[in-house]
Formats: structure tokens, C-alpha cells, sequence
């Protein structure tokens, strides 16, 4: 591609030239760019399969996210087993008018793309009674049929309100 130029009466010819080079200097850009951040969601992922943390709160152990959403829970003493249903209290802390919903949590086993029913939505709304230092709290029965890790959706009407991971055992 040529541009003409003209300055002090004398014709000035300029080739400007997009080469080779420089198209795939940007492409190679481009593409580790995209493999940059492919990579860095494929890593997140993979970590936020890790137990969530254990916490206290009043006169127990919980498992979950402090001051947010856990469950009564004793990791020594009575852990989570496959195919063992067993009853579970659910703690929720927050504003009255973010709690105060249907209940409901999803898991997904690792490995699986399939969310299943762990806690069926509430018929009622959860409705505030502080207990063990949390804004509300419901009576829950679990049961995984599979050993290993598990991703917990808290939903409150319908809503993901939170997620937590918890560490399932083989009987």
C-alpha cells in the first residue's frame, strides 16, 4: 500500500507494510494470552474442591463459612459417611430480610456434573430465631450415596446463597 505525500513541492512516496512478522507476533500474543487464563480458571477450580473450614460457634464445631452458612459438625466423633443419613443443623447468619426464604441445598459430587437433592426445599420460610450465635437456624437429615468430596449449594429462594465443600467417608 503506497501514500503520496507532498512537502516543499517534491512528492514524497511512503510504503507502509503490515509484514508476516508482525501479524503473527500478534497472534502469538493473542493466544497465550487466552491460554494464560484458561489455565488460571482450570487451577481455581481445582482448589475450590478443598473441605471447607471448621469454626465455632456457641458451644460448637461447624463446618462452612464463619458468620455466613455451616452445620453443626464433629469431623472425630460422628463424621459424614456414605449412605449413612444422619440429622444436621444448619446455621444462617444475615439480614432478616435475606433470610427470611425457602431453604434448599444442592451437592454435586466431584467428578460429576449432576447436582442432586441433599436438603429439599422448604415448604415455610426459614424465619429468625437466633441459635448458637447464628441469625437462623433448621433442622436438617442428609445423605450422600458416595464417598469423597462434596460441593454444597445453599439456595434461599431459589437464590444461591452460598457454597460450601465438605468431605464425605467410605463406611
Amino acid at each position: 500500500m503506497k501514500y503520496c505525500y507532498q512537502y516543499n513541492n517534491v512528492l514524497i512516496k511512503v510504503r507502509r507494510i503490515f509484514t508476516i512478522k508482525k501479524v503473527s507476533t500478534f497472534a502469538g500474543l493473542f493466544l497465550l494470552i487466552i491460554a494464560l487464563f484458561g489455565c488460571s480458571n482450570k487451577n481455581e477450580t481445582s482448589q475450590q474442591w478443598k473441605e471447607s473450614d471448621i469454626f465455632e460457634s456457641g458451644n460448637y464445631k461447624m463446618i462452612g463459612i464463619k458468620g455466613r452458612v455451616g452445620f453443626i459438625y464433629d469431623k472425630k466423633n460422628m463424621p459424614i459417611v456414605e449412605g449413612q443419613q444422619n440429622k444436621y443443623m444448619w446455621h444462617l447468619w444475615g439480614e432478616k430480610n435475606q433470610l427470611e426464604k425457602k431453604f434448599k441445598v444442592l451437592g454435586t459430587h466431584e467428578g460429576s456434573k449432576n447436582d442432586v437433592s441433599i436438603v429439599p426445599e422448604t415448604t415455610n420460610n426459614l424465619q429468625i430465631s437466633p441459635n448458637n450465635s447464628a441469625d437462623v437456624s433448621i433442622p436438617t437429615s442428609m445423605d450422600f450415596k458416595k464417598s469423597g468430596m462434596w460441593k454444597l449449594d445453599v439456595f434461599l429462594d431459589g437464590k444461591l446463597f452460598d457454597t460450601i465443600y465438605v468431605k464425605v467417608n467410605n463406611k
